[in-house]
């Protein structure tokens, strides 16, 4: 929008960026984690109980959505809330206070609502599902790692999602790293390492006689290993372990790997589209309050519909349209999903009415009649 307005009022505007689109912030790790599709999440809590961040910020498209997904956090046990565009500026004011001075640990937003956020010690940013372009996971990853400090920035994508975010980065600089959502035996484990870290990190805080006492007392009356067994198992019950999740995912990947073989090895997108079928020409209107690009396009029409990249081709934007082809089964989720269109920007145009051959005009009539009534003049004289 910014950009726009400055074209329109101003000659030979310039940009000045800090990180410029499709370059890394050199302090940023980036890490894609794939979980199954219809468990995203289920796969987000994994990760936050991977990952175990300090302060995180969590991106997600919609606003009902940071609803959604802050209500599950908080019922998972983290202390979680959104910052969406329904909240009174009060409500919102609140909301980062608390998150600032460490009473939130995670905050759930939109692109929207973080604009202009400026929250120090932000160790780690998440953000849920394929982002609308490369310059949006950029500007977003760009809320940790700040004045020096180390970020990280974690994508969470399903399989498909995850092929579609290849193709965006490679017209990029961008080094992220590719990994399978943790499953709760791998969340398991490193708990128990931390736990093990913890017991046996030798902190200098000094155990009171009462605790020794009482140590000494049990020991007495049980075997030590069965005493820190039973110790240990109510450690471990009491904390959260996340969903299994590694069987749906290696099931899903490997479905969309068979798809992949069968399809002709090519870069030609056209070419692609065309070895699932026929690809069919649609057209649709964009809405003018952002700046679209090809990159912006193609993100939003796979969100939308639920298809891979490999299922759009030859985008052509025009003004306030956009062209592409449709793969059968793109075409299909095209027309039964205009309300995931319209979330996404685009507004469906009605294909025009065939029309009628047109009537010849009167002067081309008039001649038409003179000849041939020279015609029959000739025939008569004849």
């Amino acid at each position: 929008e910014m950009r726009k307005l400055l074209k329109k009022y101003l000659e030979e505007p310039r940009f000045l960026s800090l990180v410029e689109e499709g370059q890394q912030h050199s302090e940023i790790r980036h890490k894609v984690y794939q979980v199954p599709h219809r468990r995203k999440i289920e796969g987000l809590i994994n990760v936050l109980l991977w990952e175990n961040p300090k302060k995180g910020l969590i991106f997600c498209h919609t606003k009902a959505e940071t609803a959604d997904v802050s209500r599950r956090l908080s019922e998972e046990g983290f202390a979680a809330t959104c910052l969406n565009g329904d909240m009174t500026q009060r409500e919102r004011n609140t909301v980062l206070s608390a998150f600032r001075k460490g009473h939130i640990a995670l905050l759930v937003a939109t692109n929207v609502a973080a604009r202009g956020l400026d929250v120090p010690e932000i160790d780690k940013v998440f953000q849920l599902g394929l982002p609308e372009d490369v310059e949006t996971f950029t500007h977003r990853s760009g809320r940790t790692g700040r004045a020096g400090e180390r970020g990280e920035n974690a994508i969470i994508l399903s399989p498909q999602e995850a092929l579609t975010f290849k193709t965006m980065l490679r017209q990029t600089s961008i080094e992220v790293e590719w990994l399978d959502a943790p499953d709760s035996e791998d969340i398991r484990h490193r708990q128990r390492e931390m736990e093990e870290h913890i017991l046996l990190g030798g902190s200098e805080d000094k155990i009171g006689e009462d605790l020794l006492e009482w140590a000494r007392r049990l020991l007495e009356t049980e075997e030590p290993e069965v005493l820190v067994s039973r110790l240990l198992e109510k450690v471990d019950s009491r904390r959260p372990t996340g969903y299994a999740l590694k069987e749906e995912l290696r099931l899903e990947q490997a479905h969309r790997s068979s798809r992949s073989e069968r399809a002709p090895k090519t870069d030609d997108r056209e070419a692609r589209v065309k070895s699932r079928g026929p690809a069919t020409p649609v057209r649709m209107t964009l809405k003018s309050s952002r700046e679209w690009n090809v990159g912006r396009v193609l993100s939003g029409i796979c969100n939308a519909l639920n298809v891979s990249g490999k299922d759009v081709s030859r985008i052509k934007i025009r003004g306030d349209s956009v062209q592409i082809e449709l793969s059968p089964e793109a075409l299909k989720k095209y027309k039964s999903n205009s309300a995931a269109l319209e979330k996404w920007g685009f507004a469906k145009m009605e294909a025009p009415a065939e029309r009628s051959p047109k009537p010849y005009p009167k002067s081309e009539k008039r001649e038409r009649r003179r000849i041939t009534k020279d015609r029959k003049d000739r025939q008569k004289a004849y």
